[in-house]
């Protein structure tokens, strides 16, 4: 738990020096707030379609919406869960597992109450704690999607999020609806993935 906060503050604060810095070269002003938390996260300051500061948001965003999860969970006994929380452009995608389903009711009303202006999707699944072989596989399909993804030249792999669930794939990020078709069709033609969600947010190829 400690080292997944430890990571995500890291990853926060090398967004937040290149903000400062970028501001400082613009003239410009960007003042930051980040926020201790648990969740992992990635950060990409080249081929993301978001801008820097919609990037430290969604960052920020997590942080506080895991912190709060974690927060209601252990407050309401529950002692068997992991939580993984995945903002893109406050498009909030929550998976996971917890011990009953009254827990996946309180992690929706927790994190709803974090933001008005913020979409929860919650994934979250009733079901035994994964192993660690089992992560290793999540970790070991989600590279495989993304080794897919950065070979074909029409697809946009750096704007693209993959968030592995077992053997579900969630894919996030700012595509045209050709380009989320065709990354789609590369998650699910990989083996070991049931299914693919798609969750982007869908721009025009003008706007690329």
């Amino acid at each position: 738990m400690i080292s997944k906060q430890n990571k995500l503050i890291k990853h926060c604060f090398k967004l937040f020096l290149i903000l400062v810095v970028t501001s400082s070269l613009s003239a410009c002003s960007l003042i930051p707030v980040i926020i201790g938390g648990t969740t992992l996260t990635t950060i990409s300051l080249v081929s993301d379609r978001r801008n820097m500061l919609n990037q430290l948001e969604d960052c920020t965003l997590e942080i506080k919406i895991n912190n709060a999860i974690n927060k209601a969970l252990k407050k309401n006994n529950s002692q068997k869960f992991s939580i993984h929380v995945k903002s893109y452009n406050k498009i909030v995608l929550i998976t996971g597992y917890v011990e009953k389903s009254s827990d996946i009711a309180l992690v929706g009303r927790t994190s709803s109450s974090i933001s008005n202006d913020i979409m929860i999707i919650n994934q979250l699944q009733v079901r035994k704690p994964t192993s660690s072989f089992e992560k290793s596989k999540e970790r070991f399909l989600a590279s495989k999607i993304k080794a897919s993804l950065l070979r074909n030249k029409d697809v946009p792999s750096g704007t693209i999020n993959i968030i592995v669930d077992q053997k579900r794939i969630f894919l996030m990020g700012k595509v045209t609806k050709r380009e989320g078709e065709k990354a789609a069709r590369i998650a699910a033609n990989t083996n070991g993935v049931e299914h693919v969600i798609k969750l982007f947010e869908y721009i025009d190829s003008k706007d690329k």
